[in-house]
């Protein structure tokens, strides 16, 4: 599933208050940080009034990897977009909640739910379950993963592979 969150913020957050913003999201919503908070600003583009015109402007990019997939956020001056993108079923109404208080939220412009799947039902997702084309061995890691930072990881298994690529 991916959720889509759309608003205008009150102020902006510090990196420090974003990225714990962005960590208080990911235990809220019952997922699993499988590395750092990442932020980066830079001179970007938005949508100016119509959806061919593209307007210049600095903005800061926040990303967290996720043993269920990732979230990303998209940051100006004055909004905010939050995608949070899951394998993992969760509540939106929780999420959205919890991005209004700690995002500064003062106006929610779109809320999306976006149903994912290979058009089959997919009730989570598992690393033993994939397995990677036979040509693509080099952009797969190969040696062995942690869910936790910090924590030994293990061997991958034959065939099986992780889809982040950090």
């Amino acid at each position: 599933m991916q959720y889509l969150i759309d608003g205008l913020v009150v102020r902006q957050l510090s990196n420090a208050e974003l990225v714990s913003a962005i960590e208080g999201l990911v235990e809220s919503i019952g997922m699993t940080q499988v590395g750092p908070v990442i932020v980066q600003p830079f001179d970007g583009y938005d949508l100016g009034a119509s959806a061919n015109v593209y307007i210049a402007r600095p903005v800061r990019e926040a990303a967290v990897p996720l043993a269920e997939s990732h979230i990303i956020i998209h940051y100006w001056e004055e909004k905010i977009r939050i995608d949070i993108f899951s394998c993992k079923d969760f509540s939106t109404q929780d999420a959205l909640a919890f991005c209004v208080k700690a995002f500064l939220i003062k106006k929610v412009t779109r809320s999306q739910l976006i149903t994912r799947g290979f058009g089959e039902e997919i009730a989570g997702c598992s690393v033993e379950s994939l397995a990677p084309p036979p040509d693509a061995d080099d952009i797969y890691l190969t040696k062995e993963f942690s869910l936790r930072p910090g924590l030994p990881g293990r061997p991958l298994r034959p065939g099986e592979r992780i889809e982040h690529r950090f």
